[in-house]
């Protein structure tokens, strides 16, 4: 699953273990589109409390789970991609 769009902000992050202290308020880190509906596309973001959030439902949905331990199939391809940017 490629994204479609990286912010600058994106590579900051060492696999979005670091956060820029700068950060102010969530930041769209990557739209990625859907695969089931291509008119959608969901929205990860960096929060004010350095959590990642994903707009999809998978995301949203899942039960007793912190946002900092939960993630989706968007959030794990966008870690996959920094981390493979990281290592160049």
């Amino acid at each position: 699953m490629m994204l479609s769009t990286f912010v600058a902000a994106a590579p900051v992050a060492s696999t979005l273990a670091r956060v820029v202290p700068e950060m102010v308020g969530p930041r769209l880190m990557a739209l990625v589109p859907s695969h089931s509906n291509p008119s959608k596309a969901y929205e990860i973001r960096l929060g004010k409390d350095c959590n990642v959030y994903c707009t999809c439902p998978a995301w949203k949905f899942q039960k007793g789970v912190t946002p900092t331990a939960r993630t989706c199939k968007h959030i794990a391809s966008l870690r996959a991609q920094l981390a493979s940017v990281i290592a160049k």
